[in-house]
């Protein structure tokens, strides 16, 4: 094979891989389409923000997905019956993080018991 084939075949290879990542057309059922992505997502973004530890606490995580936006948050422990009957309820806030369906953008990061918020 010569030079001038190997850089034709190159430019062919390169200029197909920029034709399927064309960012004008988001995937049918936008970049966050399920809710394994959704919690994948915010995960991360949770824990770049409160750590991976406070996070981490809080599982299971969940999302909803409403009008297009998905929210991503935390769960506090469930309540314990202590010995002596009394229930012990866990008081504070999980983290909670806003993902737009269609194009994955991060439309708020906050954390109700800290009152921490970030909005993009």
């Amino acid at each position: 094979m010569t030079t001038k084939t190997l850089v034709f075949a190159m430019g062919l290879l390169c200029g197909g891989a920029m034709v399927m990542a064309e960012p004008d057309r988001p995937p049918k059922d936008g970049y966050v389409p399920n809710e394994r992505t959704a919690i994948a997502i915010g995960v991360a973004v949770a824990e770049n923000v409160f750590g991976k530890g406070l996070v981490e606490k809080q599982k299971p995580h969940q999302a909803e997905l409403e009008k297009g936006v998905w929210m991503v948050s935390g769960s506090l422990p469930p309540p314990e019956v202590l010995p002596n009957g009394d229930r012990k309820v866990w008081v504070g806030g999980t983290f909670e993080v806003f993902l737009n369906k269609s194009d994955g953008r991060i439309l708020k990061v906050i954390h109700s018991l800290y009152g921490l918020t970030s909005t993009g």
